[in-house]
């Protein structure tokens, strides 16, 4: 599995060669096997199509990386109450969706 945390970009060279480098980042990360088998499995569980699944996990990871930081990277820190609220909202979601 590709470890994005460990991704980070040159800012001596063309911003456009960088936002290049975070996008093919990005997409090889959400097209890896195991990130794509947990958005399938997501997606039958919501039914939810994969793709739109996809394209929000691509946001979020976008939305994720610090340009200013000393040595620009991803910012993806794991938080209980993050993890929790989006917990909340996939069960309200599945429970809704049932009835």
């Amino acid at each position: 599995m590709i470890n994005i945390k460990e991704f980070r970009i040159n800012q001596d060279l063309d911003s456009l060669n960088n936002v290049k480098k975070i996008k093919d980042s990005i997409n090889t990360f959400v097209n890896d096997k195991p990130i794509l088998n947990l958005s399938r499995n997501l997606s039958n569980i919501l039914e939810i199509p994969e793709e739109i699944l996809k394209k929000k996990l691509k946001q979020v990871l976008y939305s994720e990386f610090d340009y200013y930081n000393k040595t620009p990277k991803f910012k993806l820190d794991f938080k209980i109450i993050k993890s929790i609220k989006y917990l909340f909202f996939f069960l309200t979601i599945i429970l809704f969706k049932k009835k």
